[in-house]
């Protein structure tokens, strides 16, 4: 079952009495791979013993690669993935930023949340630009090209300001404009992937939203119930592959250098959570 995902997925991860092993199948871009084998390790840290024997593939790249159609008849590999879609058959996994996304300077959700937080408090919403804001990059999909067409011209206002970024030059300046926490100046942001309301009522909820319920405990709270349901369907005793080997946070941490080591130093789990998992509702 696992074995048939092998060229479809860049990692496979084995948990086994509360240590993990990994055996890598392809490259990932940039260190996603790195990052996700490293939240994997803090969910072990922060509820130690919780987390039951399994095996499983991981897809790192941003498109879903388990086609329902394709698996009618037989069953589909488990592989996890950052991304899901109705017609996909993919695990949706929380992606590798929460730990930090390094090449882009972005620190790990924790502190980015907490950045936000006091970003937030410093203009109140109704002295905030009355435009919807969005700032990324427009080459990745159809709907963010088409989005350039909602810029300003000299005929059209269409109250919002669209900033697509060029990477190479980003590199260069480290991704020092693209700070998140530096986005709170105007009243809506727009999702390009979806609909994007222009309420204050939804503007507000949506911080809100963010603050209350997106915090990295809970993020660890879902992977736990999410490992703990799948292990549950595996039919097989997972073990652990000739070629993987074992990984911990010393030595994923040790051998990297720079905004990689601030990123995994400061997504260090230091201890086991005093309190239970939440809930998760049917």
């Amino acid at each position: 079952m696992v074995e048939s995902g092998k060229n479809i997925s860049q990692l496979r991860i084995v948990i086994k009495q509360g240590k993990t092993y990994v055996e890598t199948y392809g490259d990932s871009y940039q260190t996603r791979d790195l990052f996700t084998v490293w939240g994997i390790v803090q969910l072990l840290r922060l509820y130690p013993g919780r987390v039951p024997d399994l095996e499983l593939l991981f897809e790192t790249g941003d498109k879903t690669v388990l086609d329902k159609q394709k698996f009618q008849a037989v069953a589909p590999p488990p592989i996890f993935s950052y991304c899901g879609q109705n017609n996909a058959l993919d695990i949706v996994f929380p992606d590798w930023s929460f730990w930090g996304w390094a090449e882009t300077g972005i620190k790990p959700w924790e502190k980015v949340l907490k950045d936000i937080h006091e970003s937030n408090k410093k203009i109140k919403w109704k002295d905030r630009v009355p435009y919807a804001f969005w700032k990324g990059n427009t080459h990745v999909s159809p709907t963010r090209f088409k989005l350039r067409m909602c810029n300003n011209t000299d005929q059209h206002d269409w109250n919002a300001h669209i900033y697509s970024l060029h990477w190479s030059k980003e590199i260069k300046k480290g991704f020092k404009n693209t700070k998140l926490e530096d986005q709170c100046t105007h009243r809506y942001k727009i999702y390009a992937e979806g609909v994007s309301w222009s309420a204050e009522a939804i503007g507000r909820e949506g911080t809100k939203f963010i603050e209350e319920n997106v915090k990295m405990k809970l993020v660890y709270d879902y992977m736990l119930h999410l490992l703990t349901e799948y292990a549950k369907l595996l039919k097989f005793e997972p073990t652990i592959p000739p070629q993987a080997f074992e990984v911990c946070s010393e030595n994923l941490a040790c051998p990297v250098n720079g905004i990689w080591r601030e990123c995994m130093i400061e997504s260090l789990v230091k201890s086991p959570s005093d309190t239970p998992p939440c809930a998760m509702k049917g």
